[in-house]
């Protein structure tokens, strides 16, 4: 289908977005959670420096707050970037198995959390944003896709912002792109340049779609 490399881009951007244009979290987490997630910004961006420190405040996070969801979903994703850095086929293995501890960790909690909107949409798509990039072996698409869809389906989802949206939307059309699905992968890229039209996410989705012949 093409276009890989783009809308991997896309996610990324729309992970940096989320940060941005998300309301903060409980007030208990939030000190913690805004340093941290402007350092993972600048990790997924190739920065090792901010990714040890990144490390190092959801760590200091998850010992304050033990069990927290967007903690675990952070520091899942944390390390299945050093996995995706690393260049031996074990040490691959074994960064992508504790990641994957960590995000199934964050999932089951999200139950405990179920009255903060907040949390559990952003730790659903923090989750969903880390597996569609996992070495195939793990098997993660459907799951993952099963994910995203919930939650771009949530009844509270409409009232997130804009960006927030977009990068949700980048996501489902990912796993649509990686299953083969090409009607849903038109449908989510459209959705992504719908939900914040002037945004560098809705300028690749539509350079993705003028690829395909969508527009």
């Amino acid at each position: 289908m093409g276009g890989c490399s783009v809308i991997r881009r896309c996610l990324l951007s729309g992970l940096l977005s989320v940060f941005l244009a998300i309301p903060a979290v409980a007030a208990s987490i939030s000190a913690e959670l805004k340093e941290g997630e402007g350092l993972f910004a600048e990790a997924l961006q190739g920065d090792k420096r901010a990714h040890r420190k990144a490390q190092k405040k959801f760590r200091a996070a998850e010992r304050k707050h033990p069990g927290h969801p967007l903690v675990n979903a952070y520091l899942g994703a944390l390390i299945a970037l050093q996995g995706r850095e690393a260049l031996r086929p074990e040490e691959k293995r074994r960064l992508n198995d504790q990641a994957l501890v960590k995000l199934d960790a964050a999932l089951d909690a999200i139950t405990k959390h179920r009255n903060d909107v907040v949390v559990v949409l952003k730790t659903k798509l923090v989750i969903a944003q880390t597996q569609v990039n996992l070495p195939p072996f793990f098997n993660r698409l459907v799951e993952g896709r099963k994910l995203v869809e919930e939650l771009v389906a949530d009844e509270f989802f409409s009232v997130m912002p804009a960006r927030f949206q977009a990068a949700a939307y980048a996501t489902a059309a990912r796993y649509a792109e990686k299953q083969g699905h090409d009607e849903d992968y038109e449908r989510y890229l459209s959705q992504v340049m719908g939900s914040a039209p002037a945004s560098q996410d809705a300028e690749q989705a539509r350079r993705l779609l003028k690829r395909l012949g969508g527009l």
